[in-house]
């Protein structure tokens, strides 16, 4: 005959309850889970073009800038930031922008020739696809000269020294800026 001993019901419950609490315990005494938190950054430019009114050829004009934010939870590392164009830029960003933080990027049109200009702002960095560009538009505006004769031919004067009649020379400025003249002159017999 064979005779065993063992618990049942509530009391064999209860005793289970109190063993996987003691192993728990024994194990660290904890059994809640560790999470992990991940950060990325996220850019937000405050324009994607910059439109820039008629300048004189070579003149500078007025700044315009361009804000980048980082609206993400990590912080936005900047590789590189360049401008291609008749534009330059200045900037204050540095090689990274903190989680929430925001950089200006300056920028300066300077037209070469005449007519509608335009560039790119391009920013590399380690949000979304990588690079973010800011669309650069411009004119130039020169003066345009022309004379409303190309040759002057006077009569023949009967006595030395004396005075020719005049013969007029119109100068037309047909650009859309103002034309600097910086001196007039003649040679020979011709004042």
């Amino acid at each position: 005959m064979t005779f065993r001993y063992g618990l049942t019901g509530a009391p064999a419950r209860l005793l289970a309850v109190v063993i996987a609490a003691l192993f728990v315990a024994g194990c660290g005494g904890s059994s809640a889970s560790t999470t992990t938190t991940t950060t990325s950054p996220a850019v937000s430019l405050s324009s994607a073009t910059l439109s820039f009114t008629s300048e004189t050829v070579g003149t500078p004009s007025t700044p315009q800038t361009i804000t980048v934010s980082d609206t993400g939870t990590g912080t936005l590392v900047i590789s590189g930031i360049s401008i291609s164009g008749d534009f330059t830029q200045s900037s204050n960003c540095g090689t990274s922008v903190n989680a929430g933080g925001s950089c200006a990027i300056t920028v300066t049109f300077t037209p070469t020739a005449s007519g509608t200009r335009t560039g790119t702002l391009t920013i590399t960095d380690d949000a979304g696809t990588g690079t973010q560009t800011v669309s650069l538009s411009g004119t130039g505006a020169a003066s345009t000269v022309s004379l409303s004769i190309s040759s002057l031919n006077f009569s023949t004067q009967i006595m030395v020294g004396t005075l020719s009649i005049s013969q007029p020379v119109t100068l037309n400025n047909t650009g859309t800026v103002a034309l600097s003249i910086t001196g007039i002159s003649t040679s020979a017999n011709y004042s």
